[in-house]
Formats: structure tokens, C-alpha cells, sequence
């Protein structure tokens, strides 16, 4: 008799599990952009939660939920229901560097439920269109004859591009003075008026500055070259062993996330990511479409948390 109402409470679990996978969703998805309206994350937010709804004929609805580059959005996020029906768009920013540089209130390895990998990024190393560096070797040879000298302008105290910076100074012995704004704009106008020597930020944000021809790309930190940019050489190439800074944007939920919703978003986010309009628009803000399992992901998040907690350890960089 026990064993028979274990089979039949078995059954019924899985029978439960198979029709919760066929109904879901069933009702609205909230898709968190930790940023606000019209920057990338968000572009990326809503191109996702469009796609999606037109693909899948669900109603997704897109809610800004910015600050602290982020973090308030993922904060909120992981106070909701693990239900399927909050989700975030997370990225490397947020959710790897900024715990270790700043106080949080998630844990970012068991606070969240990887779902799918969206897209990947470089940042790209610039400088005036009348600069006298011509390229990267110029101006690690000015570096090394006169340390911190050379002005180096980021987007802020803690940015990819910072820590692209401290790196370089950690494993290449480029030193360069880190100049800090609110913003990669204010950093590129001075970069642009003579103001500054170099400046980092994104390619998406720098892209119609080059394209224009008022400023020149020296290098980019990923592990390949851009699509956008496939004449600029990677810092990897140029010789700068472990200075790769890649950045990733990810659609993740709070941890405990039924797997049958979690599978079923991600097979539905990587077909969206397929159709070429899509790879287009991600690219035209400087971002790779990429695709990984969920488990590829998480990976992913471990590996990197992990990584930058070295990082950040070895270049002692801290926040005020």
C-alpha cells in the first residue's frame, strides 16, 4: 500500500510539473531594467521583453528600477516570488564587480536563478583624434618612461574600464593616472576637447564619436576583436598577457525558480536571439549576441565572481 501511494504521489508531481511547463506563463512577466529608460541594459531589456512577447504571444512588461548602478533593481528583484513571473536583466557590472566594492544586499551565487546568457562586450581604449599616440605601443612606451603621467579617463571609481586600467598597471606595468567621471559622456567630451590623454568606456557609447572620426580606438579588452571595430587590435594581442575585461548581460530570477520555467524561458530567449534582426540591434550597441546552457551560465557567474574578487584584491582598488 505505501509503496503504491508513493508511485501515485510521484505521478501526480509529475503530472503537476508537466502542466505547470505547458501553462506557464499564465499570467504577466515582469522584467526588471535595472537602469533607466534608453540607456543599453535597457535597449537590451526591451528588445528581449518585445521579442518575446511577439514570438511567444506573452505579455512581458518591461519596469525601470534604476540606481546604484543596478544594484536597486537587483535588490528588488530577489525580494519577489520565485514564481517566473519577476525577472531581471543582470550584468557583470552589477552583479560580479560591485559586491566586492561596495555594500550589497544579495549574494549573488545563491540569490538568483541563471536563466539564459544574452550577449557579450568589450570595452575600447581611446584617444584624441589629434593625439600624439598613434596607437597602444605608443602610448605604453610613454607610460614606462613617465609613470602616471599619461591622464586616463573612466566613467567612474570602480567602471570596467577603471579596473581595465589598474590591470594594465598590475600585469603590464602601464601606469596611468585615473581620471573619474559621472558618466563615460563627460570623459569623452574633455577626451575629445584636449583635456584628457586616454579614456575607456564602452564601444556602444563610443562607436559614432569614432565613426565620426573625433576620436581614435588604440585597442579593445576582450579576447577577440569587435565586429564593430575588427581594425583594433586586443589589448591580448598587442601583448598585454591577462588584461582581458569582458562584460556580459544576463536574464536571471530569484533562486528557487521552478526548472520547467526557468527551461522553458531560456529555450525561448535563445530562439529570439537567433533572429538577425536581433543580433543587429544588440550589435548596434556594441553587443555580441551569445547563448549558453543554464548551466553554462551559472558557470559563468561563478567563474567570474571569483576572478574579480583576485582581481580587485591584487589592483587594491577601493570606493570611498
Amino acid at each position: 500500500m505505501k509503496t503504491l501511494r508513493s508511485c501515485l504521489t510521484l505521478l501526480l508531481c509529475a503530472t503537476a510539473l508537466a502542466a505547470q511547463a505547458q501553462t506557464y506563463p499564465s499570467s504577466p512577466i515582469k522584467m526588471i531594467s535595472p537602469f533607466p529608460p534608453g540607456g543599453g541594459t535597457d535597449l537590451i531589456t526591451r528588445v528581449l521583453a518585445n521579442k518575446l512577447s511577439e514570438a511567444n504571444k506573452w505579455n512581458i512588461v518591461v519596469e525601470n528600477k534604476p540606481g546604484a548602478n543596478g544594484v536597486i533593481g537587483l535588490n528588488d528583484t530577489i525580494k519577489e516570488k520565485a514564481d517566473g513571473y519577476t525577472l531581471v536583466v543582470g550584468q557583470k557590472d552589477n552583479m560580479i564587480v560591485a559586491p566586492w566594492l561596495t555594500k550589497v544586499h544579495f549574494d549573488t551565487l545563491q540569490d538568483f536563478s541563471p536563466i539564459a546568457l544574452l550577449g557579450t562586450t568589450s570595452l575600447v581604449i581611446l584617444t584624441g583624434a589629434d593625439s600624439r599616440f598613434k596607437n597602444f605601443g605608443d602610448v605604453a612606451r610613454a607610460a614606462k618612461a613617465k609613470p602616471d603621467e599619461i591622464s586616463f579617463g573612466t566613467s567612474g571609481a570602480g567602471s570596467l574600464s577603471h579596473l581595465t586600467s589598474e590591470l594594465l598597471r598590475s600585469r603590464a606595468g602601464i601606469a596611468l593616472r585615473h581620471v573619474p567621471y559621472r558618466g563615460t559622456s563627460p570623459a569623452m567630451t574633455d577626451l575629445m576637447g584636449g583635456h584628457l590623454d586616454l579614456a575607456g568606456g564602452s564601444i556602444a557609447s563610443a562607436l559614432p564619436l569614432i565613426n565620426s572620426g573625433k576620436l581614435r580606438p588604440l585597442a579593445v579588452t576582450g579576447l577577440q576583436r569587435s565586429s564593430n571595430l575588427p581594425d583594433v587590435p586586443t589589448l591580448l594581442e598587442l601583448g598585454m598577457k591577462n588584461t582581458d575585461v569582458t562584460g556580459w548581460w544576463g536574464l536571471l530570477g530569484p533562486a528557487g525558480m521552478p526548472a520547467s520555467a526557468v527551461a522553458r524561458l531560456h529555450d525561448a530567449v535563445n530562439q529570439v536571439l537567433e533572429q538577425p534582426d536581433v543580433k543587429q540591434k544588440l550589435l548596434d550597441q556594441g553587443v555580441e549576441v551569445a547563448s549558453d546552457s543554464t548551466e553554462g551560465f551559472a558557470a559563468l557567474i561563478k567563474k567570474d565572481y571569483a576572478d574579480w574578487k583576485a582581481i580587485i584584491a591584487e589592483t587594491g582598488v577601493r570606493l570611498n
